[in-house]
């Protein structure tokens, strides 16, 4: 996956936030807010709550956010659990239902959780504000519900809550960090680096015989990346072991090579 680089940067929250929020108060209509406190709304269509249903996450859940996670088109659920230092995830059903829960490490004392492509994989990430390590934590997705080991990012003491935007409009998502003891809320800009072009400059064996069985094919070349690399045949994605930044392997199924006086077409993918 293209790797994540940040810069940080702190900027103290002074009264000027304050006097704006208080501007817009005073400009709600005072009838506006009497109708709120006695909850009689006009021209808005009437709310209806059903039973509520409640589904396991971890000790001490504090924060939750909903997107995609696995690409179905269905909202999934993310649960900062404080207690267990660990993010739940819940695949939706798109019917309101969710799945049971699985865990993913983050930093100490999660408060805050928030979703966002932060490697520009079309893959939904997770950031975590983590309030007892003063740190975030950065989880890449796999796109099927599942994420990667936490990689963590120092900012301001007792972190309470991440917010991601893309704040320098370089086409990266950048996160902004509330910080409880700092008084303050950190900003870290992600810039990340494209995977390389993977060349290819041979292969072996270069020749098998038509209907025999599977085998294991080495791809030499260059920008090969571990984890990442894939090699296809005629498109179709093969089980691949990375062995060097210049060779894999990969296993050419039987059907590859079923036909007799066919070439099929070896390719590597970089996401």
């Amino acid at each position: 996956m293209p790797q994540i680089k940040m810069n940080s940067a702190y900027f103290i929250v002074t009264s000027v936030a304050l006097i704006i929020f208080a501007s817009v108060i005073i400009s709600v209509p005072k009838e506006t807010w009497k109708g709120l406190l006695s909850g009689k709304i006009s021209n808005l269509a009437t709310v209806f709550l059903s039973s509520k249903l409640d589904y396991l996450a971890g000790p001490g859940s504090r924060s939750v956010f909903s997107t995609d996670f696995n690409n179905d088109n269905k909202l999934d659920l993310a649960v900062a659990n404080y207690d267990s230092t660990t993010v739940s995830i819940l695949l939706g059903n798109g019917l309101g239902g969710f799945g049971p829960k699985t865990d993913f490490g983050v930093g100490s004392n999660p408060l805050s959780v928030f979703s966002a492509d932060f490697d520009n994989d079309g893959k939904q990430d997770l950031a975590t504000a983590n309030y007892s390590s003063s740190t975030v934590s950065i989880l890449l997705g796999n796109g099927l519900g599942g994420f990667g080991l936490k990689a963590d990012f120092s900012v301001s003491v007792a972190p309470t809550s991440v917010f991601s935007a893309d704040f320098d409009n370089d086409g990266d998502q950048d996160l902004a960090v509330a910080n409880r003891f700092g008084n303050n809320v950190s900003i870290l800009l992600i810039t990340t680096t494209p995977n390389p072009v993977p060349t290819i400059s041979g292969i072996f064996p270069i020749s098998v015989t038509a209907g025999g069985s599977s085998f294991s094919l080495t791809v030499n070349g260059t920008g090969f990346i571990g984890g990442s690399s894939v090699v296809k045949v005629n498109g179709s994605p093969r089980t691949t072991t990375y062995v060097s930044p210049t060779q894999l392997t990969a296993i050419i199924l039987a059907n590859d090579i079923a036909t007799a006086g066919t070439s099929p077409i070896i390719t590597v993918f970089n996401p």
